[in-house]
């Protein structure tokens, strides 16, 4: 199912446009109920930085196609694109129930990795 959705946005596109923000340009995908984000920085400490900001309700496997597209119109439209080296994904400590995604993510992938092997009541 998840080849004809990404059929489907190569052959209609969702909107993406650019706003000026004051840290950078940031390019957003507007498709349905999902808005994803690119920040990008215009100071030098992170000038390399692409900061991602999804705000969707999809899984991330139907989300990816249209990151796909995000990414190639930023690399097609910044007037620097080569200077993107660092994919900033989230944080560890969330600001915000928006930014505590890889917080959660983190935090399942490690009950998971340890629930084999601890022995729960050694665990104070």
């Amino acid at each position: 199912m998840l080849l004809p959705a990404a059929l489907a946005l190569l052959l209609a596109p969702p909107a993406i446009t650019r706003t000026e923000a004051p840290q950078g340009p940031v390019y957003t995908l507007h498709d349905g109920p999902c808005r994803l984000s690119l920040e990008t920085f215009t100071s030098d400490l992170n000038r390399h930085v692409l900061r991602y900001r999804p705000s969707c309700p999809l899984p991330f496997a139907e989300q990816a196609p249209r990151l796909a597209l995000l990414f190639r119109h930023v690399l097609d439209h910044d007037p620097e694109p080569a200077r993107f080296t660092t994919l900033f994904w989230g944080r560890l400590h969330p600001d915000a129930a928006a930014g505590a995604t890889l917080a959660r993510r983190l935090t399942l992938a490690c009950a998971f990795a340890f629930s084999a092997h601890i022995d729960r009541k050694s665990v104070v």
